[in-house]
């Protein structure tokens, strides 16, 4: 199966070249994603492959001609990954191939071939996921749209939420492996996303453990505008009314006013969280060091997931 880009908006995916990253976790992970489609969609996919299976298509997609059945029924699904600064999540699409090669090798799906033709660059943005989700849904082979069983992704918060919101009127599934917002565990809104990964939310005690724990009596906390974050701060907030928090919130991270602004407002603060995804705050690290802010005077809190990146960032 020939699954290599054809267009600017979709990520490069000839093997090698790409790395995985944690590859053990992107393993686990995307294997427990590909199976969970199969479980999910193959009753339904069933009835719609057996409509295609009576065009007498071949295993290419073109007609045998003779009307006898291909010899293998394929089952789409759409994948949307990133390869966005704020996020990458490009890293998984090796670890997808493997599971693929697993579910193909166990003889599970008997006639069907679980497969994805390319894996769509969602940006990180909103519009961005989108405008590939719609492109996806569209997609013609010759004269018949293209059936897709469920999507995967998009790994991004931000690009995941307007999609796992719209996809139930499509009659499709969304796993999203990695999206941390707390608002996809709204089932009412989001009806037909299955998330895999816990909300951003719950680590919003253990932050507020450490503050008590070592009484720090003011803390910065600057966070970004997204859901994904502010659930976060307000839970925090909550959990300890006797801390004075100091919060600054900003909508985007081109404003060149956010960063003067922040450590105006803190000049007096030690303690600082970051709650943001890692763009901005590697603009927060970098001017930090300009300003001699930096252990053992000053703590910076970052979440874990771009802890790598932090670390290059002191040494730039």
């Amino acid at each position: 199966m020939d699954r290599n880009c054809v267009s600017s908006t979709c990520l490069r995916r000839r093997r090698g070249s790409t790395s995985v990253g944690s590859s053990g976790l992107h393993y686990l992970v995307c294997s427990a994603v590909i199976i969970s489609v199969i479980i999910l969609q193959l009753p339904s996919a069933s009835f719609a492959a057996g409509s295609s299976a009576g065009s007498g298509e071949g295993r290419d997609g073109s007609s045998s001609g003779s009307g006898t059945a291909p010899s293998s029924i394929p089952l789409n699904f759409i994948f949307l990954s990133s390869d966005n600064p704020r996020l990458r999540t490009s890293g998984s699409i090796p670890a997808v191939d493997i599971a693929l090669e697993m579910v193909t090798q166990s003889g599970i799906l008997g006639k069907y071939k679980l497969q994805y033709t390319e894996a769509l660059d969602s940006q990180c943005d909103r519009t961005q996921s989108l405008d590939m989700f719609h492109e996806a849904v569209r997609k013609r082979k010759g004269e018949t749209f293209v059936q897709n069983i469920a999507i995967i992704g998009a790994g991004c918060s931000v690009a995941t939420l307007p999609v796992a919101e719209i996809c139930h009127y499509y009659n499709l599934p969304m796993l999203s492996w990695s999206s941390t917002a707390a608002e996809l565990s709204n089932r009412r809104k989001f009806r037909s996303n299955y998330r895999l990964a816990p909300s951003e939310k719950l680590h919003s005690p253990g932050l507020a453990a450490l503050i008590r724990h070592y009484q720090w009596a003011q803390v910065a906390m600057l966070t970004q505008l997204e859901s994904l974050f502010i659930e976060g701060q307000r839970v925090v907030k909550k959990l300890l009314p006797e801390v004075s928090i100091v919060t600054r919130e900003f909508t985007t991270d081109r404003d060149p006013l956010a960063v003067e602004d922040f450590f105006v407002k803190s000049r007096d603060m030690r303690v600082f969280v970051l709650n943001m995804y890692v763009d901005f705050a590697k603009k927060i690290l970098c001017e930090a060091v300009r300003r001699g802010m930096y252990y053992p005077r000053f703590l910076w809190i970052t979440p874990g997931n771009y802890i790598y990146t932090a670390a290059h960032v002191m040494l730039a």
